[in-house]
């Protein structure tokens, strides 16, 4: 599981105590605007509960402390990186503990506040992280691949929201601010369920989404004030931690929450574990598909592909937000567990850096098959497999270009110069000639069209949806064939 902390928790402290969360973050810049001395009011809340911990997250350092303690004796001072830092900075931390330095955890000119601890674990902090989209997608990525270098140390990520970051690539620790709060503590009045699905007020009493409200112990027609809706956020983001990379379904139990004699919730909610079924026999609810065929609602090629674009996700308790479908006899069970997620994210990463390393293979053994003057079985055999990555990973990037039954790859220049890539066609020797007539269109001479510029379209079937980068590679192939305009 992952080390979860709890942000920015002055609004719903109580709460947080309530439903077992004794591990709370906080950025200084919020502390100074808040107003609160936040040792005082962190005891007044939390004397009840035990030891308790806080750290203060600040471009200087992240102090740890536990409640019974004081501002001068942090138990640990982390360092703290963001995006607008040095990336070498953070590989350095990444490699070297400073906690194990005894010179710096020694250094009397600096600040108790600001000076690791001598035998602290070897954490990096990570916050200020990108805006929310494309950039904050890839920047998670990063995070990823940089935790899995060094697993020695600990990112702890600070800011993100989606569950599928927070639970679903692999990260050791982070910290989590209940949906009900923007980051600037204004009310959005929205929730979160254990799959990862938003929803908002309007939504919440929907009754598509009972099953993973009776999973959590809440009453879901109950559910109406902002300590209801925050509730729910906690509750969910404990069983997410717990669960949201299993692909194994549950059976629902029936709710153990509700209201306690107008007191509030029974705070003894939640099973260590759903009851579950296996994955084996798991497959849609037959009622279920029954009522979305009658509404003319049918599955296509677009959905059991990934999650967040499936018709079928209300009626499946495999769902999970950012991730691609487990469901028996889907496409993506295979690449699930190739690549040891059900990420969307990770699954592309991987399966586009998988493609350009096959489309590099492929044009060897295709230069190797000309020299050689006679047809290789194995070229066939690559080509398909270069082929199905890469309708696979099109699909994951933008499920829009891949829809339908019939797959094949043109490659041009359409309105304004932008450069376009669809998909259609099964066969691998269609994709070929695909790519050499749309070259051709393009402008480019056949008896000029090189392997180089065949791989280049093949590894641009790991980027496809990023138009500047088509564009300034088929106008590096015209180049290159001597027909630049």
């Amino acid at each position: 599981m992952v080390d979860l902390w709890l942000m920015q928790s002055h609004k719903y402290i109580d709460i947080a105590l309530e439903e077992g969360f004794r591990q709370f973050s906080w950025q200084v810049a919020y502390i100074l605007k808040s107003k609160h001395e936040l040792f005082s009011w962190m005891r007044i809340h939390t004397a009840a509960y035990g030891s308790v911990k806080v750290m203060m997250i600040d471009h200087s350092g992240a102090a740890e402390y536990n409640t019974f303690g004081s501002y001068e004796k942090p138990t640990a001072v982390y360092p703290t990186w963001t995006p607008d830092d040095d990336w070498d900075t953070l590989v350095w931390l990444l490699k070297n503990n400073v906690g194990l330095d005894e010179k710096i955890c020694s250094d009397e000119n600096v600040h108790p506040q600001m000076r690791p601890v001598f035998g602290q674990k070897h954490r990096v902090v990570v916050y200020w992280l990108p805006p929310s989209g494309p950039e904050r997608q890839s920047f998670m990525m990063q995070m990823r691949e940089l935790q899995l270098e060094y697993p020695h140390a600990e990112l702890f990520v600070s800011g993100a929201n989606r569950f599928s970051d927070l639970f679903g690539i692999g990260l050791k620790a982070v910290d989590y601010l209940p949906h009900e709060f923007t980051v600037n503590g204004l009310r959005q009045k929205r929730i979160i369920l254990p799959s990862g699905r938003q929803l908002h007020e309007n939504n919440i009493h929907n009754p598509r989404y009972s099953d993973w409200f009776d999973l959590i112990g809440m009453a879901q027609w109950e559910i109406a004030s902002p300590e209801d809706r925050i509730r729910v956020c906690l509750r969910s983001a404990n069983w997410a931690n717990k669960n949201f990379e299993l692909v194994t379904p549950f059976i629902s139990r029936a709710p153990t929450g509700g209201r306690s004699g107008g007191a509030g919730f029974n705070t003894v909610f939640m099973p260590s574990e759903y009851v579950k079924v296996s994955d084996k026999d798991f497959v849609l609810p037959a009622a279920r598909r029954r009522v979305m065929r009658n509404l003319g609602l049918n599955v296509t090629g677009l959905d059991k592909f990934t999650c967040d674009t499936c018709i079928l996700h209300n009626a499946c308790k495999l769902y999970r937000e950012g991730s691609v479908c487990t469901v028996k006899g889907s496409d993506t069970v295979a690449l699930a567990d190739a690549f040891g997620s059900r990420s969307a994210d990770v699954i592309m990463t991987g399966l586009s850096k998988l493609v350009e390393k096959n489309a590099e293979r492929l044009e060897n053994a295709m230069a190797a098959e000309e020299a050689a003057g006679e047809i290789d079985p194995e070229v066939t055999k690559l080509s398909k497999t270069v082929f199905d990555q890469g309708v696979k990973l099109v699909k994951l990037i933008d499920p829009t270009k891949a829809g339908g039954p019939k797959v094949q790859v043109n490659v041009g220049v359409g309105a304004g110069g932008q450069a376009s890539v669809g998909i259609a066609g099964t066969d691998p020797k269609q994709l070929m000639a695909t790519i050499v007539a749309e070259l051709e269109a393009g402008g480019i001479p056949r008896d000029q069209i090189t392997g180089d510029m065949i791989k280049g379209v093949l590894r641009s079937m790991a980027n496809v949806g990023q138009q500047q980068a088509l564009t300034t590679a088929i106008t590096k192939n015209k180049t290159i064939a001597g027909t630049s305009t």
